[in-house]
């Protein structure tokens, strides 16, 4: 249909009509939509308290321009503000992130290619506002987790800017680089330590529950890989701080509790195969966060044969920021048995304690333990273990009155057991140490030269499975303490 206003010759008309759509046309392009879309950070005199405004990094804007014309740039500052109309506010706020082009497709009812990419051709004007707007939310988010990356927990001495020259800011001469851990590990330099006021995900023991069905794809093979490798959650691992709080689970009576005895300083020994990077960290900083540091002699991690790159010279790096901390590394894979062996003969403290990689530690976990062997070198003694979800890593408390104690059948396979009658009335019962004839293996403390009297464990076992009940067996004239 064609509509004519006055009546010209139709080669006017026609000249006239085009110059008309080509003015109608630049003004839109060129003025309105950037003022309205990617207007720059308003002034104090213009701006419109009820207009939403979404920050966006100006590293962003150099691939943003249009007509050669800038609309993010702004001298005085390092953000802009992309401005969305009010009835996109929320869609906007509530689709941020990598899944992005599928919601503007859903919200606005368009079609996408089959790569999820919303086409080149006309789109209805808000889909475009909302597709421009979300872009450079998501862009600017990974560019902001690099740089996180990159300055996460700089020490008090050190500038947290990622360029100390340009900041004039001297670095200690012995500082450890964190140049050999590749990005793609957090944290690369140990954090903050969490508190009780910490609300991160999984502080205080709680629960991190991820649906993974609704993780994009790419985080979803992640998720999948994790549970591959080490039959746990590591994807939500990732996510808790490697110092997460957890609460102090005391009985009231151990708060006030008096040790007597003279205490050794221990040297605490964790062996490990393709450990996942944060729960080998956690495990590492929970024994240094919640332990009287004169009673920790060293920490040794006995490398078996680990074939994963984080585990080589990125563990390494990140362990020079520790104190106390030691790697050794066993050429060919021996088995957990034979790795102990390894830590337990390269140790210098007078008490040996095995933990497992994948563990934290309570506040005052370590006291009772050394002073059962301080009392008699010949005791050995098993800490109450308590278990952390694989699925979410809720740390889960057992109560003092819980406490089972260690057997075995005509199997010789280990079970557990209630507290006999007799030990369930002991003294201080239930907080003070319980009998037990068999350990579970995993955790305990044993005084090294008792430890090489009994003759170590027997080299000939490849994995784990017996030796505690050998360990058992061999200290059969007294008995464990479970605490």
């Amino acid at each position: 249909m064609k509509t004519v206003f006055f009546r010209r010759p139709k080669k006017q008309l026609i000249l006239g009509g085009f110059l008309g759509i080509f003015v109608i046309f630049f003004f839109l392009a060129r003025y309105h939509a950037p003022k309205r879309i990617y207007a720059p950070i308003p002034s104090a005199d213009n701006v419109n308290p009820r207009e939403p405004r979404v920050e966006v990094p100006l590293a962003l804007a150099k691939d943003r321009d249009r007509d050669n014309n800038n609309p993010f740039q702004d001298n005085n500052n390092n953000n802009v503000v992309a401005i969305v109309p009010d009835q996109l506010a929320d869609f906007v706020k509530e689709h941020r992130g990598p899944h992005q082009p599928a919601a503007v497709e859903k919200h606005f009812g368009i079609g996408a290619d089959g790569g999820g990419n919303i086409p080149d051709g006309p789109l209805p004007e808000n889909a475009r506002i909302a597709q421009d707007a979300l872009q450079a939310i998501h862009e600017a988010a990974k560019e902001d987790e690099k740089q996180q990356q990159a300055n996460l927990a700089v020490p008090d001495n050190m500038n947290a800017d990622a360029n100390l020259q340009d900041n004039q800011v001297e670095q200690v001469k012995d500082e450890p680089d964190d140049g050999g851990i590749p990005f793609y590990l957090t944290p690369r330099r140990p954090p903050e330590i969490s508190t009780s006021l910490s609300k991160g995900p999984g502080e205080g023991g709680k629960a991190l529950v991820i649906h993974k069905q609704d993780l994009p794809p790419s985080e979803r093979e992640k998720y999948e890989e994790g549970e591959k490798n080490n039959a746990f959650n590591e994807y939500a691992s990732n996510l808790i701080s490697v110092r997460r709080y957890l609460p102090d689970i005391r009985e009231d009576q151990c708060h006030t509790f008096s040790y007597t005895q003279k205490h050794e300083p221990a040297s605490i020994i964790l062996c490990f195969h393709n450990e996942a990077w944060s729960v080998l960290l956690r495990s590492v900083h929970s024994i240094l966060d919640r332990s009287k540091q004169e009673l920790v002699k060293e920490i040794i991690l006995v490398d078996d044969a680990s074939t994963m790159d984080h585990l080589k010279k990125p563990l390494e790096v990140y362990m020079s920021f520790l104190q106390k901390v030691k790697i050794i590394r066993a050429e060919e894979r021996q088995g957990l048995i034979r790795a102990r062996m390894l830590g337990a003969k390269a140790a210098t403290g007078k008490v040996l304690v095995f933990l497992d990689s994948h563990i934290e530690c309570t506040f005052g976990w370590l006291e009772p333990l050394l002073d059962r062997i301080a009392e008699d070198t010949t005791n050995v003694v098993v800490p109450v273990i308590d278990v952390i979800s694989a699925d979410t890593l809720q740390y889960n408390h057992a109560p003092s009155r819980s406490i089972q104690v260690g057997g075995f059948d005509w199997s010789l396979i280990f079970r557990w057991h209630p507290i006999p009658p007799r030990d369930a009335a002991r003294a201080g019962a239930p907080n003070s140490p319980v009998r037990t004839p068999t350990m579970a293996g995993g955790l305990f403390a044993i005084s090294a030269e008792f430890f090489k009297r009994l003759g170590w464990y027997d080299p000939g076992y490849e994995v784990w499975g017996a030796e505690n009940l050998e360990l058992s067996f061999k200290v059969s004239r007294k008995f464990f303490y479970w605490l």
